[in-house]
């Protein structure tokens, strides 16, 4: 995506701010044409893409759309492209605005938060939810061997792709088993067993899995 952005403005020119707003305005459309009259959230790092979700963000805004938009805050200032997208936005009247420098910044998906009544055994809870506390309980534990047994399987794709990257920035003496039929997975892993109806089929690294076989 960068090297065609890169070739676009080389090429065509034309100014990277000018792209976004192009993007920005595609986007628009087809969220406009097929999710219209809802409430929109818009999450926002602090590099170009981020810049990206400031200018739809204006765009909505503009609209009169339900809109409230979260800039996570990693450092005091984001790229060029994404201030002036950030300072555009502030400009317009009725933006709602949020900064999120820590967990507790994050909104809540219940109005009680972390005092949530949760039921017994969790029985309030998704099957997602769930599996993301057992996870984060293993992982508090730290202990040295782990053994998730379809950890994930209730879990959304961009949601599995986060713990997974959490679980691969642990320390590398813990040791970590992994039983899982979703390929993607097991794509961190350093050495994946293939097993059907309890003989093995072949080994692989986590790569060669979740990528096929050089």
């Amino acid at each position: 995506m960068q090297r065609c952005d890169a070739h676009t403005i080389a090429n065509e020119p034309v100014a990277s701010i000018l792209l976004m707003e192009r993007a920005a305005c595609a986007l628009f459309e087809v969220i406009i044409n097929d999710y219209n009259n809802l409430k929109y959230h818009i999450y926002c790092g602090q590099g170009n893409n981020g810049g990206d979700g400031l200018a739809l963000a204006r765009l909505f805004t503009s609209a009169g759309k339900n809109i409230e938009v979260f800039v996570i805050k990693e450092k005091e200032s984001g790229s060029v492209d994404y201030e002036i997208n950030l300072e555009r936005l502030k400009a317009l009247s009725g933006v709602k605005l949020h900064e999120i420098r820590s967990k507790d910044d994050f909104p809540q998906s219940s109005d009680e938060g972390y005092e949530s009544f949760v039921g017994e055994r969790g029985i309030r809870l998704s099957g997602g939810q769930r599996q993301r506390i057992g996870i984060a309980r293993a992982l508090y534990k730290q202990a040295d061997v782990l053994v998730f047994d379809e950890a994930t399987s209730a879990l959304d794709g961009d949601t599995e792709r986060a713990v997974m990257d959490a679980v691969d920035g642990l320390s590398r003496d813990l040791t970590l088993v992994m039983i899982a039929h979703r390929l993607s997975t097991v794509a961190h892993c350093d050495r994946v067993i293939e097993l059907r109806q309890g003989v093995v089929l072949r080994e692989m690294t986590g790569w060669q899995a979740a990528n096929g076989p050089s």
